[in-house]
């Protein structure tokens, strides 16, 4: 393309890397082909070299970008290249065109290289338009052979270009340079012809560089290019691109060497604002609370800020090694991060987890990861960023809030059954009488001169199974009443529900209340604790069998129905006939410590809410059509 002139400098986005604004940025065309010769990227710059937007390019044929004349052989030329891949340096003395969109042909020098990726062998082409540099050459050549004109108007000529220009000879001696190179480096013309002209203008570390690089073009007699810092008038030193050019006898002698050199100060400076805003970049990255990491498309890991390195201990390599990941999560947590990621991977979807990361101490911390994915123009994924939050704190204050609730459920199951102890005596009491009467019966009939081994045996059968009953009750009224851990499982609701009517049921029938239940027969099983589930029921019932208390003038009913709900879900519903609830109230009987009834704690509804959220459900309260409230609460089933 033309050679680079001054760019207004242009705003980074941060999630770009150094390489992606240099590929972006750089002042020649870059063209990115697969083994097959299809166009897979560009950059900008052939955007405005050639007039094609990137979006047409993409999928095309590479034979696209040169004359039609060309197009047919190219492919074998190609192909012979994809075979013995190499670096092809530009300058090989090839006489290239490339064709614009419109038709119009332009010189250029092509770059290639062949690289190796993940999805297979790509080929990079750096393509230079010389349209200047042809036409300046070709100026200077005419000019210099042609001897119709004048040595006043080959001056004029050379002077108006808008570069530096000079000429040597097959040895590099200086034979001469141009105004604007006598007019930047305030050499005279004498000066500039002098053997030690270069020396004087060029950067120590430079001039090394370009001695080295002339020893070897001279028995090569190829073009060359180098950049360096070239002394001004004003003593500053500024970028230069510099290009030579041999011209050749017709034995291919080289008799001259013509250049050229271009000040690129401001595309160096562009170029050093990017790597100062990768820089910056990085200390912002590393400065982030939070650990952070970058995965190519398939999980491969590519980049991780400080943070990460300095809990995990890794180094910058094991970082980006393939088993990173599994060395440092949790084995168990480690074969979900392994399915969430399969599943994203067709998806494409941003997720969210919480799992176990081992830190450079061997102890694990839970941490929030959260990874997005970057996707280009078609939506296709091109990168994985993420962050990795530490939220071991927080699962220990959930733990212990946990705990502290269970405490105070087990203080409410305990005096919800403290309430109920007419009715649990009367529960116990019922199969002893049971056994005493049946143990006198059977005393009775071994006591006679013939006993009636028969009838003792059927009295005994009486007192084991009235045992038996005894130790259910007693089993359950335990279990209740036991302070233990939440353990979640298969959960048969109607027979837990029946357990705790049972518990109730001289209560509920001393109360004047009539009990009745509406069991669905095909429900699903719930998955959850039974105890504590048990204890939503039995704070439910008794807190309608006290919205009911004061009612007189019609029947005192309560109803307990199960069903399967909407959501993979099981619903439980407790419909009394009592006095309602105020509207105006009814969102505050969650609230912990408020109550509508004498005595109360306002705790029960709180904590079984808590309870019911704890297994995935939801609880809440609805005014009936008639008097009274229907409170329902929904659990997830069991799988």
């Amino acid at each position: 393309m033309n050679d680079p002139t001054p760019q207004k400098p242009q705003k980074i986005d941060p999630t770009q890397t150094l390489f992606e604004n240099l590929f972006e940025f750089s002042p020649d065309a870059i063209v990115v082909t697969d083994e097959n010769g299809r166009i897979r990227n560009v950059n900008s710059q052939v955007e405005s070299a050639f007039g094609y937007t990137r979006a047409e390019l993409l999928g095309l044929p590479v034979e696209t970008l040169m004359p039609e004349r060309f197009r047919t052989a190219h492919p074998n030329y190609r192909g012979s290249y994809s075979a013995h891949p190499s670096v092809r340096p530009m300058g090989t003395g090839l006489e290239l065109l490339g064709r614009r969109k419109d038709g119009a042909e332009f010189p250029v020098d092509i770059m290639l290289s062949p690289m190796e990726t993940a999805g297979g062998q790509i080929f990079l082409a750096v393509i230079r338009d010389v349209s200047e540099r042809k036409r300046a050459e070709e100026a200077l050549q005419q000019l210099w052979i042609s001897k119709e004109q004048t040595e006043g108007e080959l001056r004029r000529l050379i002077d108006a270009i808008p570069q530096q220009v000079f000429v040597f000879d097959a040895d590099w001696t200086p034979l001469f340079a141009n105004q604007r190179e006598l007019e930047y480096t305030g050499l005279t013309p004498q000066e500039a012809q002098s053997k030690e002209a270069v020396a004087r203008i060029f950067h120590p570390e430079d001039l090394n560089q370009l001695e080295g690089l002339r020893e070897r073009v001279r028995s090569e007699g190829a073009p060359f290019e180098m950049e360096a810092r070239i002394r001004g008038k004003d003593g500053q030193y500024r970028w230069f691109l510099i290009r030579d050019n041999p011209l050749r006898d017709e034995q291919g002698r080289v008799l001259r060497w013509y250049g050229t050199r271009t000040d690129i100060e401001d595309r160096k400076r562009a170029e050093e604002r990017v790597r100062q805003g990768e820089g910056e970049l990085r200390q912002l990255i590393d400065a982030i609370p939070q650990q952070v990491f970058v995965f190519d498309v398939n999980w491969n890991p590519l980049f991780a800020n400080r943070r990460e390195l300095e809990y995990t201990g890794l180094t910058p390599q094991e970082a980006q090694s393939k088993d990173a990941v599994a060395k440092i999560f949790h084995p168990e947590d480690l074969k979900q991060l392994e399915g969430l990621r399969e599943r994203m991977l067709s998806e494409g979807a941003a997720f969210e987890m919480e799992a176990r990361i081992r830190g450079k101490d061997g102890q694990y911390r839970w941490f929030l990861i959260r990874d997005n994915p970057l996707r280009d123009e078609r939506g296709r994924v091109l990168r994985w960023y993420g962050t990795r939050t530490d939220i071991e704190d927080r699962k220990r204050a959930e733990e212990a809030l946990r705990k502290a609730q269970a405490d105070l459920a087990h203080v409410t199951r305990i005096m919800t059954m403290g309430e109920l102890a007419a009715s649990i005596a009367h529960e116990v009491n019922q199969p002893i009488s049971g056994i005493v009467i049946n143990g006198n019966t059977c005393l009775r009939w071994l006591a006679g001169d013939s006993p009636n081994l028969d009838e003792a045996r059927e009295a005994a059968r009486r007192i084991v199974r009235d045992g038996k009953r005894a130790g259910d009750v007693i089993a359950r009224i335990r279990a209740l009443a036991t302070k233990t851990v939440t353990v979640k499982g298969r959960l048969d609701m109607n027979e837990a529900i029946r357990e705790v009517v049972a518990l109730a049921r001289d209560e509920v029938r001393r109360s004047g209340v009539t009990l009745r239940t509406e069991f669905a027969d095909d429900l699903s099983p719930a998955l959850g604790d039974r105890v504590q589930l048990q204890q939503v029921v039995l704070n439910l019932v008794m807190n309608g069998v006290q919205a009911m208390s004061t009612v007189e003038e019609r029947r005192r009913e309560l109803v307990i129905r199960t069903q399967n709900d909407e959501g993979d879900q099981v619903r439980v519903t407790v419909q009394d006939s009592g006095i309602g609830i105020d509207p105006q109230r009814m969102q505050r009987i969650y609230d912990a410590f408020y109550t509508t009834k004498h005595g109360g704690m306002g705790m029960g509804l709180s904590i079984s809410r808590s309870i019911v959220q704890d297994h995935g459900g939801q609880l809440w309260a609805m005014a009936n059509d008639g008097p009274g409230t229907t409170f329902h609460f929904t659990v997830a089933k069991h799988h």
